[in-house]
């Protein structure tokens, strides 16, 4: 999901401020990259030494400041400085040691020596290590990760965060939260009512908690209907408030304006959370198509950062984020978001949740969805189905080339290998399956195609290993030469 360049400026301004990072998340930075230049250090050995530390250091620098000017045009991710700090010094420090520090290098070197005197073990381990890894990732539906642990304590707020820092502009209806999924003859016929002789109607018998009506000239505050209302929902207008001139015209949002409910909505995120599902109303028309952040129509939330749901617009995108397990605190990391689907034309949205599934829909019709029951990718690689796609397809093929290492007593080659790709299939579809089963997700994810690629590359990767020499995978006593 990319950024526009008159957006990117703002974001780069924003990444140069210092800002103090959770001690947590700063460590994490640092040792991953300190990794990641043992890894480096170890690759180069001897050729290092032909490298200048200038030109090293320069190196490294455009890596590390590459990986964060490209989070720029990312609204998924953020740039900043102290991630780009914490990124070299862990670089650096790992390369170094590696290369230069004799404890390091002589472990380096014990290392490489145990690999090839007991590879079965290594092998072994290294399935392992793939079997837990994909299946913590790939279980996470299924063990909690659907779980919305909702805030009780935020407002409800219509065109701003409650910090102020995310403002949209336009004009707007009616808004509304239902305590419930609604089906799509459920928001068709909502929209047609909107549309026709009923613009002002309220569905409380589809479950509506609280819906507010926009559209009464000159009032001062604005009462819900619904399930759940009451005076501590009603939201107070500014006394300056005008709205279109339109029949049935809506309140104007400007630029910094903040409507919220006078009291937190816990009763309604405390009703949403116990039923796992909900479903939002709005009906608007922006003023403007380079509004980002995403600008904020309807959210449940405390800031920029915190939130239990968010329905806003990103450019010509709605973007709807849920607060769950997968997506975290901001819900941000599987949001849905519709690219190119506003424009500056009166429009009905409805944002509906289903125990994993986000659907959005623009005048009484389907526009997008995003399942979360298919097993998120908590391994920060991606989330999307291209993702999903090539992190499954090497799954497959390095379980396959760990088990062919331990089904080395096997003498024939096809049967070895066949059995081999069997195992990593099998390791890579159980999470999803399991999944799939326990969320009542959809059983089709991608992974036959990512079987397909498996089984393309693995003659190549095979070849380039060492697995195709049979003597590494015997004993050292089967190994040693007879005069010894």
């Amino acid at each position: 999901m990319s950024v526009a360049p008159a957006d990117a400026l703002k974001r780069a301004t924003r990444a140069l401020q210092w800002r103090p990072l959770e001690a947590v998340e700063l460590a994490g930075h640092f040792a991953a990259f300190f990794l990641l230049g043992c890894i480096a250090g170890a690759a180069l050995g001897t050729a290092a030494a032909r490298i200048r530390r200038g030109t090293f250091l320069a190196i490294a620098v455009s890596f590390c400041a590459a990986l964060e000017l490209a989070q720029l045009f990312q609204y998924s991710r953020h740039a900043r400085l102290t991630d780009f700090m914490a990124n070299l010094g862990g670089l650096l420090l790992g390369t170094s040691l590696s290369l230069h520090w004799p404890p390091v290098r002589r472990a380096g070197v014990r290392c490489r020596m145990v690999l090839r005197r007991f590879p079965v073990q290594f092998h072994s381990a290294l399935l392992t290590l793939i079997a837990i890894t994909w299946g913590v990732a790939g279980l996470q539906p299924a063990l909690g990760g659907l779980r919305m642990d909702w805030r009780k304590e935020y407002h409800l707020c219509v065109g701003n965060e409650p910090d102020r820092r995310r403002p949209w502009q336009g004009e707007v209806r009616y808004a509304g939260v239902y305590g419930r999924a609604l089906t799509p003859d459920e928001v068709e016929r909502i929209y047609r009512t909107r549309t026709g002789s009923s613009p002002r109607q309220h569905f409380e018998d589809l479950g509506l908690l609280a819906g507010y009506d926009f559209t009464e000239q000159g009032a001062t505050n604005v009462t819900p209907r619904g399930a759940l209302a009451s005076e501590e929902l009603a939201i107070d207008l500014p006394k300056d408030s005008s709205w279109s001139a339109e029949e049935s015209g809506g309140v104007l949002i400007r630029k910094g304006v903040l409507l919220r409910t006078r009291r937190p909505a816990a009763a309604m995120s405390e009703a949403i959370e116990r039923s796992g599902e909900f479903s939002v109303e709005a009906w608007i028309q922006p003023s403007d198509l380079r509004q980002y952040g995403p600008a904020r129509v309807i959210t449940v939330s405390s800031g920029a950062r915190t939130r239990n749901f968010t329905l806003g617009q990103q450019g010509a995108a709605m973007v709807f984020r849920v607060r769950n397990g997968i997506n975290g605190t901001n819900g941000y990391r599987r949001q849905l978001q519709l690219r190119n689907t506003i424009d500056a034309n009166l429009q009905h949205w409805i944002a509906v949740y289903d125990g994993g599934v986000s659907t959005l829909y623009r005048n009484g019709r389907r526009a997008g969805v995003a399942d979360l029951r298919q097993p998120a990718l908590q391994l920060h690689l991606g989330s999307g189905p291209q993702s999903r796609f090539i992190t499954m397809s090497f799954v497959v093929l390095f379980s396959a080339l760990s088990a062919s290492a331990l089904l080395h007593r096997i003498d024939t080659a096809l049967l070895r290998h066949a059995l081999a790709l069997a195992i990593g299939m099998v390791l890579a579809a159980a999470p999803f399956l399991v999944t799939n089963a326990a969320a009542g997700g959809p059983a089709h994810f991608g992974f036959v195609s990512a079987a397909a690629l498996a089984i393309l590359l693995y003659p190549l990767a095979w070849s380039c290993t060492t697995l195709r020499d049979p003597m590494l995978l015997r004993p050292c006593s089967q190994t040693a030469s007879p005069g010894t």
